[in-house]
């Protein structure tokens, strides 16, 4: 209950006035243009200092045009336009000192010390929204000619109203039209590959034949509306995707792309195909699922890990035989070898080891890839790593007349 005199009553269409509020995006707090240059023609034409458009919401009223006021709007339960708007003609109130629902409401006992208000309501929908209302600082007499002009500027402010929502529906359509252009771009740049698109509640809307025969579906298989799931159950029924559920398979798939924005798997049919599947979800909950044939791609890149495994192991082999040769001279087993002679030796021999832990390197590389690498830790003399790095680059750096310290 308020302290400020007498509440007015709440209209028996309250819900279906604040959603005519919403339906025609009247909620909010914000100013606009077209609605400030009414109030300051209204203002002009009756001579009064405060010329407003309110909206009458829940709990506030809203000014969506202004001339003398810069505040935002006020409390429902002191606004002389929750009175008005239950009013089918023009409200008035010539002395708001001399009326019981308003000589103590703070808009008259304090700024903007309103005397003064007339309001003619704005219907939308057949529904009391708001008002067109003027105010002044003194006491006046307000005229049924007064009272015509008034509600015909009203009726000028409801055509600015349901304009404004034919432009708000232009610009909804507008959107619409830039998500359908971003929509066949995506579609034509992958015109080469298998392309389904679907719509927000995982259902298809459009496919090419690729998305058809990659995904081995047989004829008449897909269809539009088909669902997600539906599409999705057979492929992992073939054991494509796994092994495993083919109903769990789908339930994971679809709670996949409920909370990410994108996916990228392979799909290995029985026949050995490999399928790249990749799915991008738009910005209004649509996805689009491409897929392409990855079979030559795949085996391509076995082929080179293969070849570096391969190479890898075949270079070790005589790197180890040249690194146990040297091993031998270095340890005396060929007899005595001159100092210099074992010098060259024992570099000869650390170069041997790096090479066989370059390939080491190779095979772990390999590993890497393979998910099959395992790693062991130690603590090591940093000054002996750099004393035999020095040790082993000595002859290449003689070479170019560097000397390394």
């Amino acid at each position: 209950m308020s302290r400020y005199d007498i509440i007015a009553k709440i209209p028996g269409d309250e819900a279906l006035r604040l959603a005519a509020i919403e339906r025609y995006k009247l909620s909010g707090i914000g100013r606009e243009a077209a609605f400030d240059r009414i109030a300051r023609l209204t203002a002009s034409l009756f001579e009064v200092p405060v010329s407003l458009v309110s909206i009458v919401g829940s709990e506030m009223q809203c000014f969506r045009g202004a001339c003398g006021l810069d505040v935002s709007g006020t409390p429902r339960d002191i606004a002389f336009c929750a009175f008005a708007i239950l009013d089918s003609d023009v409200t008035v109130v010539p002395d708001a000192m001399e009326d019981p629902r308003f000589a103590h409401n703070p808009l008259v006992t304090g700024p903007p010390y309103l005397r003064f208000y007339a309001g003619a309501p704005l219907r939308v929908d057949n529904r009391a929204v708001g008002t067109l209302c003027i105010g002044d600082t003194k006491p006046r007499q307000f005229s049924l000619e007064d009272r015509k002009r008034l509600a015909d500027l009203a009726c000028t402010v409801v055509d600015l109203v349901e304009l404004r929502v034919e432009r708000f529906a232009s610009k909804d359509h507008r959107h619409q039209l830039d998500n359908e252009r971003e929509l066949l771009k995506l579609t034509v740049e992958n015109v080469s590959e298998g392309v389904g698109l679907f719509d927000a509640d995982l259902r298809l809307m459009l496919w090419n034949e690729d998305f058809t025969r990659l995904l081995g579906y047989p004829a008449g298989a897909v269809r539009e509306r088909a669902t997600a799931a539906e599409l999705v159950y057979p492929v992992a029924a073939r054991g494509d995707l796994g092994p495993g559920d083919p109903s769990d398979i789908v339930a994971a798939m679809m709670a996949s792309i409920q909370s990410s924005e994108s996916r990228h798997l392979d799909i290995v049919r029985a026949d050995g195909t490999t399928i790249e599947f990749r799915r991008r979800t738009l910005v209004d909950g649509r996805f689009i699922a491409t897929v392409r044939d990855v079979t030559t791609e795949r085996q391509i890149a076995r082929l080179k890990d293969e070849l570096v495994s391969t190479v890898s192991h075949e270079l070790r082999t005589p790197l180890t035989a040249i690194a146990g040769s040297l091993g031998l001279i270095t340890a005396g087993a060929a007899g005595e070898v001159a100092p210099k002679a074992a010098r060259l030796a024992t570099i000869a021999l650390r170069n041997a080891e790096r090479l066989t832990g370059l390939v080491n390197d190779l095979l772990d590389m390999d590993k890497l890839h393979s998910g099959r690498m395992n790693f062991t830790f130690a603590v090591e003399d940093i000054a002996q790593l750099l004393a035999e790095a020095v040790e082993q680059n000595e002859p290449f750096a003689q070479r170019h007349g560097v000397a390394l310290n």
